[in-house]
């Protein structure tokens, strides 16, 4: 196998996505679905342990490797940063709580109307 050199952005993503070093290379060197796409560079697609794994690649012949351009798990979200989860986490309770009050007040409104509609 060719060796992985993987981008600033590349990092950054896989390490937001949960997708290991070794599920990358495999995805490289015995993809199940490989795409060339115009502009030089190549999308590998390989399922491992149920998740769809995509990364976008080009090789540099020079370097004889493999330049990791991004990477992610078909289907699934980004997780957060713990500082954002921190931050946001006063705005997301005042949500759920407004949130559980309307529904609450929706509900005494329906039951008030139906209330009202049977006694007439």
């Amino acid at each position: 196998m060719a060796k992985v050199i993987i981008s600033t952005h590349a990092r950054e993503r896989i390490s937001r996505r949960a997708i290991s070093l070794t599920d990358l290379e495999k995805t490289i060197a015995y993809p199940d679905f490989r795409d060339e796409q115009a502009d030089g560079k190549i999308k590998f697609s390989k399922t491992i342990a149920g998740r769809k794994h995509q990364v976008v690649a080009t090789f540099l012949q020079e370097q004889q490797a493999w330049l990791v351009v991004s990477a992610w798990v078909r289907g699934e979200e980004d997780r957060l940063p713990l500082t954002w989860l921190i931050i946001s986490w006063p705005f997301r309770l005042v949500w759920q709580i407004t949130s559980w009050l309307l529904q609450q007040l929706w509900h005494l409104i329906k039951r008030i109307f139906a209330e009202n509609a049977g006694k007439k």
